[in-house]
């Protein structure tokens, strides 16, 4: 396996990479994902789970990449972003994307020990970054050790400065069943 490959290159004593699970899905098919997990499991790879609690965000946050061809950048004083406007059907389209990932993923890890993390609580926040490390680092068994990041996040806090048409998304939206989101 490919994975195995690289993991024997290495020269620390974990290996990790990002798995998505749209990639496991829709990109590369594993017929049975559920057994491709469970087969990492048994040859000691552990599942660090990464989730976002606010699919609203969640959505404007890639369409946003979209838009404009990078999720992050290099430090900066001030991040740049090119504002950008939204249409409520491909936000819907994100959501609901999301939310179907989201129960792929419940199946396919469902029995398997995993470490949970959500975006908004253990890495939205910088201040959070060392806290969540350490956890990480705890759940991997090996020494804790100071982290640092040269990147920063480049959507801004308040969505209206991102998005041109805020205030009408956000009213459409709240005719919808995705209303809970603007809370």
């Amino acid at each position: 396996m490919y994975i195995d490959v690289c993991s024997s290159r290495g020269q620390l004593p974990v290996y990790g990479f990002k798995l998505l699970s749209y990639q496991l899905r829709d990109v590369q098919p594993i017929i049975n994902a559920k057994k491709f997990l469970s087969d990492l499991y048994l040859k000691g790879y552990k599942i660090i789970y990464l989730t976002r609690t606010n699919l609203f965000y969640h959505a404007i946050s890639n369409l946003n990449a979209r838009q404009n061809k990078f999720h992050h950048q290099a430090n900066e004083k001030k991040p740049k972003f090119q504002p950008i406007y939204l249409d409520l059907e491909d936000l819907i389209h994100w959501i609901e994307h999301s939310q179907s990932l989201a129960e792929y993923e419940k199946k396919i890890l469902k029995d398997l020990p995993y470490l949970s993390l959500t975006y908004e609580e253990h890495l939205q926040d910088a201040s959070c970054h060392q806290k969540t490390a350490n956890l990480i680092f705890d759940y991997l068994e090996i020494p804790a050790t100071s982290i640092q990041t040269n990147l920063v996040k480049i959507v801004p806090r308040n969505l209206q400065d991102l998005v041109l048409n805020y205030e009408s998304l956000t009213q459409q939206l709240k005719s919808t069943k995705y209303s809970h989101y603007l809370d």
